[in-house]
């Protein structure tokens, strides 16, 4: 008897765990700053010495200097394309520093200097799965590649500090365990192309500070009984009758239904590009009762606004 009323307790724990649905958010990112002088003039220089690096391999330096420039032509390339931009494309001298940046702005009479100040690239053991075939192992390697830029005014004052990143999968070995792995596994001194391509991903990233921009990503839904029409019709992309479904529950009586409803509400106006009724949305979430979801959502809305 003992037994059943255990049984019968766990399944009763599982069915009150609902499983989360999903629906993706296709967010507009509006520019960070716009180009208000028409033409507005932008230096782009290179402060980056790989030499300060403490790298002392010769290839590996080489290496870096070249996805350096591989950067910086990406910013003069992708700022071309702003009709209200003028490049001036100081890049190949190698005798600028931070010092010169006065000095270049009144010799060319420039609104903006763009620099890079920094570029890191790297091979990394991402996982290691079993190859099936001779006790062999798949090792998985990503390259990492990181850009930092500063952006400044035409009196040299700083704007903003501007940072990309780029981590895709790049390459495979076969290997007989972990340590071999990490020993023997692939170097960016014998990968110059494929280090240039990820400086360029890294160095788009950066200039989304510039553009407008869409990216995708997928939130968690509460579903249950009460909230299923809800649901099918966010994911269904019919927003307002999930609006006209979710408003009334949000003052449930049932904190839980109330706290649940008022989080799906965000997610309903973060998808209508309403940020501020999504974060307070998501607040009166965890004030009827704490929750993941409604935090991790406020982050994400703090992160990206």
């Amino acid at each position: 008897m003992k037994k059943l009323w255990q049984f019968a307790l766990i399944i009763v724990f599982l069915s009150s765990c609902s499983t989360p649905s999903y629906v993706d958010l296709y967010i507009t990112h509006l520019p960070k700053f716009t180009f208000k002088n028409s033409p507005a003039k932008v230096l782009v220089i290179n402060l980056y010495d790989a030499s300060q690096t403490g790298i002392k391999n010769t290839k590996k330096l080489n290496v870096l200097r070249n996805a350096a420039y591989a950067s910086l032509n990406c910013v003069v390339d992708r700022l071309k394309q702003f009709s209200q931009v003028e490049i001036i494309n100081l890049t190949e001298p190698n005798n600028i520093t931070a010092d010169s940046i006065p000095m270049l702005l009144n010799k060319h009479h420039a609104q903006y200097i763009l620099a890079l100040n920094y570029l890191t690239a790297n091979f990394e053991l991402d996982k290691i799965d079993d190859y099936g075939k001779d006790k062999l192992k798949n090792a998985q390697y990503n390259i990492n590649t990181a850009v930092d830029y500063t952006f400044f005014n035409n009196e040299g004052g700083v704007i903003s500090k501007l940072s990309g990143s780029s981590s895709h999968h790049e390459a495979d070995m076969l290997v007989t365990n972990t340590f071999a792995a990490v020993a023997f596994g692939p170097s960016i001194k014998n990968n110059s192309i494929a280090v240039d391509n990820s400086a360029i991903d890294a160095t788009g990233n950066m200039l989304q500070y510039f553009s407008q921009y869409t990216s995708i990503i997928q939130r968690p839904l509460y579903k249950n009984d009460e909230l299923e029409n809800a649901v099918l019709a966010i994911q269904a992309r019919y927003f307002e009758r999930a609006d006209s479904i979710l408003k009334p529950m949000i003052n449930d009586k049932n904190t839980r239904l109330a706290s649940k409803a008022a989080y799906n509400l965000s997610v309903v106006y973060e998808a209508m590009g309403n940020t501020a009724a999504a974060r307070d949305m998501a607040t009166l979430s965890l004030n009827r009762n704490d929750n993941w979801y409604a935090r991790a959502e406020l982050n994400a809305l703090d992160v990206t606004n």
